[in-house]
């Protein structure tokens, strides 16, 4: 599930975005939404603090804040999220370009333009996987059904809520290939995707599927920041 974050001072515009990314996912049974909408920048600023956002769609004129300035503060965080700008302006095609906006759509909002611009987007998502080759077959994983991967001497293995796989490498060489910051390593031999983690304490995590690691020393709270931003 993607989760996105609709920003726009008009309720009308609001019910429509929501409307058309409602009928988007129904149409595509592979994608499915988490949507937030905000009618001013000030609430959507104070909850991209606390969780995650894959997709935002920005209105250019918003409040005393614009689009381009969230877009900033975004960018700022280091955020790789896809951004879409909706405004009725064409001012401002020089700002998306150095914020790296996936697309500038114009008001008013044609479906036809919008769906294309979801259907480029979502398939960036779906191709951000991991490929797990053995002697007989290929398997692709999308990096977010990954729970873990823990080592065992010269093999790794990755856990998803349904498989197990079990892939020779270097944990460094995972976590080169899992190029996602929702991955947290605890210690050298254990790799949890945060996005399953189910409760946090001093001494121990718990996965959503119910497997138990110990927590380093030292950790609870950077991992707690990155299980609330990305989990909440």
């Amino acid at each position: 599930m993607l989760r996105v974050a609709v920003c726009d001072d008009e309720i009308v515009t609001l019910k429509q975005i929501t409307h058309l990314l409602q009928t988007f996912a129904r149409e595509n049974k592979r994608i499915s939404f988490d949507i937030e909408s905000f009618q001013d920048s000030a609430t959507l600023l104070s909850s991209i603090k606390k969780k995650h956002f894959d997709i935002y769609l920005l209105d250019i004129f918003i409040d005393e804040l614009s689009g381009v300035e969230i877009a900033r503060q975004i960018r700022a965080d280091g955020s790789k999220s896809e951004i879409i700008f909706l405004t009725a302006s064409e001012d401002y095609y020089r700002d998306a370009y150095k914020l790296k906006v996936s697309r500038y759509i114009a008001k008013p909002i044609e479906p036809e333009e919008f769906f294309e611009a979801l259907s480029i987007i979502c398939q960036r998502f779906e191709d951000d996987s991991f490929l797990i080759q053995d002697g007989k077959c290929a398997v692709r994983i999308p990096l977010r059904d990954i729970l873990y991967c823990e080592s065992a001497e010269h093999y790794k293995k990755i856990v998803t809520r349904n498989e197990e796989f079990v892939v020779r490498s270097t944990m460094q060489e995972l976590i080169s290939r899992l190029a996602a910051d929702f991955f947290y390593p605890l210690g050298k031999r254990i790799l949890i995707n945060v996005l399953h983690v189910k409760s946090v304490t001093s001494e121990h995590v718990t996965m959503d599927n119910g497997q138990i690691f110990s927590l380093p020393r030292g950790e609870m709270r950077r991992l707690c920041e990155l299980v609330q931003k990305y989990t909440i």
